[in-house]
């Protein structure tokens, strides 16, 4: 079953399941069906990663939005596995270089996710990404659901943790962005642990779940050319 990521880049059109990442040739302006016996495998392996899925039971984030940047290299996020995971280790937007995506000849089998470089680390569920104008990646990430803390009063689920809105610098490619050890806080007065972890460039209300965003372009008025639009659904009931 393909999910939430679909592109065009090059001579081929690609779309993500929730363990494979596929491609197929295409050509600009095509209305012919894909020819499916020409399908490959691109990315593989994304439902692994090295752990046992029977530690948790349940199985929230299934989509596996992309993005490919000028050069052909390609950009995969990939959410926990369930709403507070042990470490980090699916929670992350890992780059693949264009020789393993674009190419004519590919691995026979494709490549395995976990060969993926971590481009971003830490990130609970980074469904959506963009590109802006400068060409630097953002993207939004929805936060855990049920938070109790007994130290700060038991229930804080109404209004936190605060989604977040993400810019990912070239410069900052690897590094920490918080989940699951740290959270950003939506109507709590607390400090912030930026040490160890990169905050977010703005939040958003907690539990609106924002899912895609996107920067416009020359299609929109001048006024607000630049500009982000993003949009969220409400998961709070």
């Amino acid at each position: 079953m393909l999910t939430h990521g679909i592109g065009v880049t090059g001579d081929y059109l690609f779309a993500s399941s929730e363990d494979v990442l596929y491609r197929w040739p295409y050509s600009e302006g095509q209305r012919d069906p894909l020819d499916d016996e020409r399908r490959q495998v691109v990315i593989y392996g994304m439902n692994e990663l090295d752990f046992d899925p029977h530690e948790i039971v349940n199985h929230n984030h299934r989509s596996r939005p992309f993005e490919f940047d000028l050069d052909g290299n390609i950009y995969v996020a990939l959410g926990s596995y369930g709403n507070i995971d042990p470490t980090p280790f699916r929670s992350r937007i890992r780059r693949f270089p264009a020789d393993l995506v674009v190419a004519a000849q590919l691995p026979p089998n494709g490549t395995s996710c976990a060969e993926g470089e971590v481009f971003a680390d830490g990130l609970r569920n980074s469904v959506g990404l963009g590109w802006d104008f400068e060409g630097v990646l953002w993207g939004v990430i929805s936060g855990e659901n049920d938070l109790f803390r007994e130290d700060l009063g038991g229930d804080i689920a109404i209004g936190n943790p605060a989604e977040e809105l993400n810019r990912y610098q070239p410069e900052n490619a690897g590094q920490f962005y918080g989940y699951p050890y740290c959270w950003t806080e939506g109507q709590l007065e607390l400090g912030r642990a930026t040490t160890n972890n990169i905050p977010p460039v703005a939040i958003l209300e907690a539990h609106t779940t924002p899912l895609d965003l996107e920067f416009y372009g020359v299609r929109f008025p001048k006024s607000i050319c630049g500009s982000m639009i993003g949009a969220e659904i409400d998961r709070t009931g």
